[in-house]
Formats: C-alpha cells, sequence, structure tokens
C-alpha cells in the first residue's frame, strides 16, 4: 500500500460521514445507501496491521497469475494468498457490521 489510505477505509469513512450529514438534515426521509466495497477482489491488498496468518493456507497463489500471486519478486514462503484473502473478507465483515449497527442505532435500519 505503500503509504497510501486503504481505499475502503476512504469510502467507509465517506459512508458514516454520509449518514450523520444526512440523517441531521433530513431525518423524516427514506434513507437509502449502495455500497459496493473493493475489498474482496484483485489485487490482493490488506494494510498490515489487518493480515492474519491462517492454517489453512496451502499457498497455492502462484496457479492464479499475477492478479493473484505477485510474482518472482516476491518471496513464496512469506506470501500467503488464503491469508491475505481471509484477512480481507474479514475486514469487510467488520466495516459492513460498523454500517449496519450504525444504521440501527440511529434508527434508520427499518427504514
Amino acid at each position: 500500500l505503500a503509504g497510501t489510505n486503504y481505499v475502503d477505509f476512504l469510502f467507509y469513512d465517506q459512508i458514516m460521514t454520509l449518514i450523520d450529514d444526512d440523517l441531521s438534515k433530513h431525518p423524516h426521509d427514506p434513507f437509502f445507501l449502495v455500497w459496493t466495497p473493493h475489498i474482496a477482489h484483485a489485487p490482493l491488498q490488506i494494510p498490515k496491521d489487518y493480515l492474519k496468518q491462517y492454517d489453512n493456507d496451502e499457498n497455492q497463489c502462484s496457479a492464479f497469475g499475477t492478479d493473484i500471486y505477485p510474482g518472482s519478486g516476491t518471496n513464496p514462503d512469506i506470501y500467503h494468498c488464503r491469508s491475505m484473502y481471509e484477512s480481507m473478507v474479514e475486514l469487510l465483515d467488520e466495516l459492513v457490521g460498523n454500517v449496519t449497527n450504525k444504521l440501527k442505532d440511529t434508527g434508520v435500519y427499518e427504514n
């Protein structure tokens, strides 16, 4: 990620701000939100703080091409595509859960 913000954190922050802003301006209007996260798609990237090692990582990334396996410059002993993907899905679940909880807490989830 080279010191940049993880793109789905940027979207997540905007969504949380949008919920607050919209509800403060239009508390009785219907609320509609479409969010299409990029997390569970190639390329496999996750902030290091969210990367977890899973026991079932068979490191078969090289069979999937360069979108999944970064290629010759990557040490296959330390690149674990399944751990990376599972970490990405776990982060996605956390972010969706946070948005869902915010919608429920503000009373617009059933709106």
